[in-house]
């Protein structure tokens, strides 16, 4: 799973109004639509939170995807009023079962990765810290 979230997306709602911010919104989302697999799903997740889940896929290949689709956005030019304007985005990603045992876990650790990415200065992607169910069935322990 990856979680997108635009970087300063409410100073460009402030900024240029919440139309143009639905423009932004509504190009990014047609650039991931692009640029996903068939059986991949992207959703709206929130205000301007894009969650895309990937069904099979590798943390390698959700790594790999979710770097693709961060300089994809980077490299978007949205017109508003007669002048292009570029955004970027922070992405955390997590996957079953090494970040989580339910669907739950997971967004709430792809949600976590995100907050970091945010906090180490935006536009990156962070992968998200295994769970401590999961690292307890590596080494062979059961916890509940």
């Amino acid at each position: 799973m990856i979680m997108i979230d635009i970087d300063h997306f409410n100073v460009f709602n402030d900024t240029y109004g919440h139309d143009m911010g639905d423009k932004v919104l509504s190009e990014i989302g047609a650039f991931i639509q692009e640029h996903v697999r068939d059986e991949d799903i992207a959703c709206r997740y929130g205000g301007e939170e894009i969650i895309i889940i990937l069904p099979g896929a590798s943390l390698q290949n959700t790594h790999q995807r979710a770097e693709q689709l961060r300089t994809g956005i980077e490299g978007l030019a949205v017109e508003m009023y007669d002048e292009e304007h570029t955004v970027t985005a922070s992405l955390g990603l997590a996957i079953f079962p090494e970040h989580g045992a339910t669907i739950k876990e997971v967004i709430r650790a792809a949600d976590a990765a995100l907050y970091e990415a945010k906090n180490k200065g935006r536009n990156r992607v962070v992968i998200a810290v295994k769970s401590l169910s999961a690292s307890c069935k590596d080494k062979g322990e059961d916890i509940s």
